[in-house]
């Protein structure tokens, strides 16, 4: 099974594109066992790599855009 935590904890930092790749490959790896019936195994692994190409594919289109500045409304 794989271990998100201790992924994130063997990455430098907070850098979230080096932490999904190293999510991806590990989906992707067939010698790492997922959870899943063996029927789906290939179709799930497949989703979720493209789930994760996705997410960093939107994350970099939405690099440039500005960030609304939030608002503290606490009274």
């Amino acid at each position: 099974m794989i271990d998100l935590k201790s992924l994130s904890a063997s990455l430098k930092g907070t850098q979230l594109y080096d932490f999904l790749e190293e999510v991806k490959m590990n989906v992707a790896d067939i010698r790492k066992p997922i959870n899943v019936p063996p029927e789906m195994e290939v179709s799930v692994r497949k989703a979720v790599c493209e789930v994760i190409d996705d997410m960093i594919i939107q994350r970099l289109k939405t690099a440039d855009e500005p960030t609304e500045k939030a608002e503290d409304n606490w009274q």
